[in-house]
C-alpha cells in the first residue's frame, strides 16, 4: 500500500500488508520514524519514495532554478519554500558531506538506507549518469558510520528539519 500520511500509514498497516510505500528523507523523516512500531509489528517491508526529495537532496540545482509549467514541483513548492528548503539543503551539506562520503545525493540516499525498516528505496535519474551516481553512492558499507547517526537528530534540528 502506498501511504502519504501518517494516519493512512496506520490505517494501512492494520490490513498487515506485504510492502508499505512512503516518502522518506532528510526533509521528510518524520513520517517513517513515527510508523516504525507499527511497522515492525506488521512485518510489512519498507518501500522508500522521494529519497532525493523530488530532486532537492540531489543538490544539482541553485536557488535561481524555475520550473517548467508542466512540472509538479513548480506547484510543489512556493518561491519562497523553496529558499527555506535550500537554505536546509546547504545546512544538511555542510554537516553530512564529509569523506568518505562525496555528495548530498550520496548522505541522502545513505541516510536512508541506514534505517534498518527500509526495504527498497526508489531514487529517480533523469539521465544515465544519474542512475549510475545512485547506485554507486551505496556501494559500501557502513551507510553511515555510528557516530554520524548518533548525531543526525541535531543536524537535521540545527537545519530547522522537523522529525
Amino acid at each position: 500500500m502506498s501511504v502519504g500520511s501518517e494516519d493512512v500509514g496506520r490505517a494501512a498497516l492494520i490490513r498487515k500488508p506485504d510492502l508499505v510505500v512512503l516518502p522518506y528523507n532528510l526533509f521528510v523523516p518524520s513520517m517513517l520514524h513515527r510508523l516504525s512500531s507499527e511497522i515492525s509489528s506488521s512485518g510489512a517491508g519498507v518501500v522508500v519514495r522521494s529519497p532525493l526529495a523530488y530532486g532537492l537532496l540531489a543538490d544539482g540545482w541553485s536557488g535561481a532554478r524555475r520550473f517548467s509549467d508542466d512540472d509538479h514541483r513548480l506547484y510543489r513548492w512556493t518561491p519562497r519554500d523553496l529558499n527555506h528548503r535550500m537554505k536546509q539543503r546547504d545546512t544538511l551539506r555542510q554537516a553530512l558531506v564529509l569523506p568518505p562520503v562525496g555528495s548530498l545525493r550520496e548522505a541522502s540516499l545513505r541516510y536512508v538506507l541506514a534505517n534498518a525498516l527500509v526495504s527498497v528505496v526508489t531514487p529517480g535519474a533523469r539521465t544515465p549518469d544519474q542512475a549510475t551516481e545512485n547506485a554507486r553512492c551505496v556501494e559500501t558499507e557502513p551507510m553511515f558510520p555510528d557516530a554520524v547517526l548518533g548525531i543526525i537528530g541535531r543536524i537535521l534540528d540545527t537545519a530547522g528539519i522537523e522529525r
